[in-house]
């Protein structure tokens, strides 16, 4: 039977090591516990997003329940990964008027083309993170929803004010001519110079 070989640093050294890497581990502990937290107590604490975070993208809401979208397509045209469509309808005035909008989260990639494009501000990146699901039917919304389009403002006419008048010029007494206008006179070109056309 072979006896099992015994190591060759002390049991001594190896006491002391193991107390050393135990030295160094509390300080790294007692060095991290008076600093300043850096977890958050995630779902109740919530890091505040930056401000050019590009969440899935919205209509935008004015007064809580309007629209400012005109149903142009553009935003279509731009989506580099057709990810939007829309339907329109007729509205009561016989102009067209956004029906539904579309938008397929699972395939946009957040790039914001659509909201820069859109003429009428309508659209806007959300700020949303919390955005997974366990059906991919899901990801497919309608930001429609209850929303109806943004009525239109009629302009107030604003009242002019008058324009002054002009004195009225003097009638000319009889046998006087009126004041002939001044004679332009127009340079001669020097000669030997054509006209360069």
């Amino acid at each position: 039977m072979v006896s099992p070989t015994r190591p060759t640093t002390g049991y001594f050294a190896a006491v002391l090591k193991g107390g050393w890497s135990l030295v160094q581990g509390m300080g790294i502990t007692l060095k991290n516990f008076f600093r300043k937290e850096v977890t958050l107590e995630y779902p109740e604490q919530r890091e505040e997003l930056p401000e050019g975070y590009r969440g899935p993208v919205r209509l935008k809401v004015h007064d809580g329940q309007y629209h400012a979208c005109t149903a142009c397509g553009v935003c279509i045209k731009t989506c580099p990964v057709a990810c939007i469509w829309l339907t329109t309808e007729k509205g009561e005035d016989g102009k067209r008027r956004l029906a539904t909008y579309t938008y397929e989260m699972e395939r946009c990639m957040f790039c914001g083309l659509c909201v820069e494009s859109c003429n009428f501000d309508a659209l806007e990146m959300g700020r949303d993170y919390e955005n997974a699901v366990y059906e991919r039917a899901l990801l497919t919304r309608e930001l429609r929803g209850s929303l109806t389009p943004k009525p239109k403002v009629e302009r107030e006419k604003k009242e002019r004010a008058p324009k002054p008048e002009l004195p009225a010029a003097a009638p000319a007494a009889p046998g006087e001519s009126l004041a002939e206008p001044a004679a332009v006179t127009v340079a001669a070109a020097p000669a030997g110079k054509e006209d360069a056309r």
